[in-house]
């Protein structure tokens, strides 16, 4: 059997990339990427495919050339932009595989960028480089499983008053508070050009929190009458506040 010519594909193959030339006319597909594309998928040049250039956006193209270091890939042009307000998930760290099947989930879902947080009954206080890297990973695998448009941004864990400090001037915020009125309603008609949603640990935010929260501008918002685990609400939080925004926007 013959090789299967992926250049007649739908949907072209996603790969994460770096751009090479200063014209942005290039790029570069590296690392374990490079094994999916050459040994995996066994493309070759010519092959159209589809590459994710972190912080960027997404790009379509052919492939130029293959060696053992990285497979060089023409760009033929960009990918429309999905018009969408983006969301930034402040969620407090959680203990062991539940924290990376949040950051997967978030990053199906579509979040802007992740910032890991620890707030005061959060049961971690630190985050080593190696599972920082590995929530990367997760990223970048979930972000092309998805045809998410873009590789999330996980910043490094800081504390929750440094999370307050740090929200960007004229960004919308809302805190998840049990018992408050819904992120539908507090999102209802909003147009809004980015949006923080902050997610505690186990056991919520402390009242003193969720006060200072308010002082730097956040709204409660609840998810309903029941509690729920930090992974759980983070999700149900970011599906919510992604449809609420997407009527506001008229739907996309």
């Amino acid at each position: 059997m013959g090789h299967l010519g992926f250049a007649t594909m739908k949907t072209p193959p996603r790969f994460l990339a770096e751009i090479a030339s200063d014209g942005g006319t290039v790029a570069l597909v590296r690392g374990g990427e490079l094994h999916h594309l050459r040994d995996v998928m066994r493309l070759t040049p010519g092959d159209q495919v589809a590459v994710v250039v972190p912080a960027i956006g997404e790009f379509s193209g052919h492939i130029g050339s293959i060696d053992r270091e990285q497979a060089m890939i023409e760009i033929e042009h960009k990918t429309a932009d999905r018009v969408r307000t983006p969301i930034i998930l402040a969620v407090a760290i959680i203990k062991g595989p539940r924290m990376d099947f949040l950051i997967e989930k978030a990053v199906e879902l579509g979040v802007a960028e992740i910032r890991p947080m620890i707030s005061a009954r959060s049961q971690i206080d630190h985050t080593g480089a190696e599972r920082m890297q590995r929530w990367e990973r997760l990223a970048i695998a979930a972000a092309k499983q998805s045809l998410a448009p873009g590789v999330p941004m996980i910043r490094s864990p800081v504390t929750f008053a440094r999370m307050l400090a740090d929200r960007e001037a004229g960004s919308a915020a809302i805190i998840c508070d049990h018992g408050a009125p819904s992120i539908a309603r507090a999102l209802h008609g909003a147009r809004i050009g980015k949006l923080v949603v902050a997610c505690g640990p186990e056991g919520g935010f402390e009242r003193s929190e969720i006060e200072a929260a308010h002082h730097t501008g956040f709204i409660s918002a609840g998810l309903g009458s029941t509690r729920l685990r930090t992974e759980t609400a983070a999700l149900a939080a970011i599906a919510i506040a992604t449809a609420a925004l997407d009527e506001a926007e008229g739907g996309s």
